[in-house]
């Protein structure tokens, strides 16, 4: 999606609540909601991104192929900022024990976004999920890396076991 799904997100969040929290997140100024308030929207606009754009999530038969997919390409969501979706790029590989490294470049309130659309894709399709952040341009690093552990013996599908730094 290579930022089309940033697209698709800022569609989604715009519609439900409006351009101006969409310029708030993205703002560097004072005032910008924090990493859970951005994560708590990421995984609040999966239920209208479903009914939305059907296809995004119709095309993968699980949370792994929707996370692996994160860099398909998927139709263009009308982003008025062509270079902002443009800017964020995906790349996944698996560890020796299953887990997925997926490194996100953006900033790190997409990151935390991007970890919202996955625990609300997680709900969606009725799995387990942990997120550990192991990268943030918070701390100075050039991206953002999430382990992600799929399948653990979660209190319940798309609750977060662990989401934060390493």
């Amino acid at each position: 999606m290579d930022g089309k799904l940033i697209g698709l997100m800022k569609a989604t969040l715009v519609r439900r609540y409006g351009e101006a929290l969409w310029e708030s997140l993205l703002t560097d100024a004072e005032g910008v909601p924090s990493d859970s308030l951005a994560c708590w929207l990421g995984r609040d606009a999966v239920p209208a991104m479903t009914e939305s754009y059907p296809s995004l999530f119709a095309r993968h038969p699980d949370l792994e192929g929707f996370i692996r997919g994160l860099g398909d390409d998927l139709p263009v969501a009308g982003s008025r900022d062509e270079r902002e979706a443009a800017a964020v790029g995906f790349r996944y590989a698996v560890t020796p024990d299953g887990a997925i490294l997926l490194r996100i470049e953006a900033d790190c309130v997409l990151c935390a976004l991007v970890q919202g659309v996955i625990a609300g894709a997680a709900i969606h399709y009725g799995e387990r999920v942990s997120i550990r952040e192991l990268k943030s341009p918070k701390r100075g690093d050039n991206a953002c890396v999430l382990q992600i552990t799929l399948g653990l013996s979660a209190p319940g599908a798309g609750q977060f076991l662990a989401v934060g730094n390493a």
